[in-house]
């Protein structure tokens, strides 16, 4: 058998430029021991992860050129018979043991089924969600995922929760959250490294005022202005601070609730006019560059004002070590149910600077943050970790097919045959029906 991941239409497999979906395969996949059975089909590649099969189509870059109006969630069907005419030479090359798990695109999942309908045994879909979409795509649209899904993923019980508490349709659904690779984000014992550290000259200059990071998408609503704000009101108190600011966009995320262009560039001009002298921006260069951030920062901050699906940004906190100051909205609490973090108010810029000072200050809180963070990440959010729970979940789909090869033992030796393990717990695959 074999596990195809069918990666968004926009997302690269590549360390530098691909987004957490793929960062999640590659980790996942590597810790399991599965790269032999499984193929990425995406729609460029440039060997930076050291995949055997990757399955690169062009032609899923087409998805991103849909004219805009296409793209809103009433026209889902449209798109979803595009995927199919896209996606019917990949289907036709399955074969009944194999297993499709389409990352963040809920109509290329739906078409992946639709395009089986003519097949004696269909193919088990498994669709794993990133952010709200679920929750604001049409009714009908949830109903068919809800009841022609093999299993549907969600990084947080806050995001399948959302989707049902909207609609009331009961989902296979599964919680796998994501991760970070420990290799490169990792604190360090004593004191920030000389090298390798954040590229700019701001973040590298000869003061010692503390670095506080953010980074992310530098959308409204990710609250980037909120953590402008909170550098002007800690300059005002006397806190000498830096903050780095890293623009981070996810190339697999959804277009739902994206600004247009004219809109983000006016958003855009408005942080820089508003950001003072200690603030700087920079461009993302690949997760080493996140790291060595990170590494050298005494807090990083996700001031995000509307429901935030996970923070990837917050786990690499944690695994680097480094306290964080977040905003309490959507599954961020679940991210820090175990510690790590300071969490505050949406959009309140006052207790974002109150939170990050006492993360500062000489109290002990910044420290219990840090070791709580790195404990938590060792405990849920490392690569073998989550595997262990992929591999779970892989064999209740395959109904026991074995997904070893050759001598080496690929995953654990008795099949879960159909059942997930209860009650819910963070991190497990498990049922999450809510009733």
């Amino acid at each position: 058998m074999a596990v195809y991941h069918i990666l968004a239409d926009s997302e690269p497999f590549s360390r530098h430029q691909g987004g957490a979906s793929a960062h999640w395969v590659a980790g996942v996949v590597a810790a399991a021991g599965l790269e032999e059975q499984t193929v990425v089909v995406c729609p460029e590649a440039d060997g930076s992860f050291d995949f055997p099969y990757v399955w690169v189509a062009p032609e899923m870059g087409k998805i991103s050129l849909l004219p805009r109006p296409l793209q809103h969630p009433i026209l889902w069907r449209r798109r979803a018979r595009f995927y199919a005419h896209l996606l019917k030479g990949f289907v036709s090359r399955l074969i009944p043991a194999d297993i499709v798990y389409v990352h963040n695109r809920p109509e290329m999942a739906l078409a992946t089924v639709w395009a089986q309908q003519r097949r004696p045994i269909q193919i088990p879909v498994i669709l794993a969600m990133n952010d709200c979409q679920l929750c604001n795509a049409p009714r009908p649209m949830v109903r068919h995922v809800a009841g022609r899904m093999t299993r549907v993923v969600f990084p947080t019980e806050f995001l399948h929760h959302q989707a049902y508490e909207k609609y009331g349709l009961h989902m296979r659904a599964s919680v796998l959250p994501w991760g970070a690779d420990d290799a490169q984000f990792h604190p360090y014992p004593d004191s920030p490294p000389a090298a390798p550290a954040p590229p700019s000259a701001f973040a590298l200059g000869t003061g010692r005022d503390p670095l506080i990071v953010y980074a992310g998408p530098l959308l409204p609503s990710c609250g980037v202005h909120v953590l402008i704000e909170t550098a002007r009101l800690l300059h005002e108190r006397g806190t000498a601070v830096r903050v780095l600011i890293i623009d981070r966009p996810d190339p697999g995320a959804s277009m739902d609730g994206v600004p247009s262009r004219s809109e983000l560039e006016d958003y855009l001009r408005r942080l820089r006019v508003s950001a003072g002298d200690n603030v700087w921006f920079e461009s993302y260069m690949g997760t080493d560059h996140v790291a060595a951030a990170m590494q050298s920062a005494a807090v990083v901050v996700c001031p995000s004002i509307q429901n935030e699906a996970f923070g990837l940004s917050n786990v690499e906190a944690m695994a680097a070590g480094v306290a964080v100051a977040a905003s309490c909205v959507g599954g961020i609490p679940e991210v820090f149910s175990e510690g790590g973090a300071l969490l505050v108010p949406p959009g309140d810029p006052v207790a974002l600077a109150n939170a990050v000072q006492r993360l500062l200050g000489r109290t002990g809180v910044g420290r219990l943050m840090r070791r709580e963070g790195r404990e938590s990440f060792l405990r849920n959010f490392s690569w073998p970790r989550i595997a262990q729970s992929y591999v779970k979940l892989i064999e209740s789909i395959s109904i026991g097919l074995p997904l070893s090869s050759g001598s080496r033992a690929m995953a654990s030796s008795q099949s879960l045959s159909g059942s997930l393990p209860t009650p819910v717990v963070r991190g497990e695959a498990v049922d999450l029906v809510y009733r």
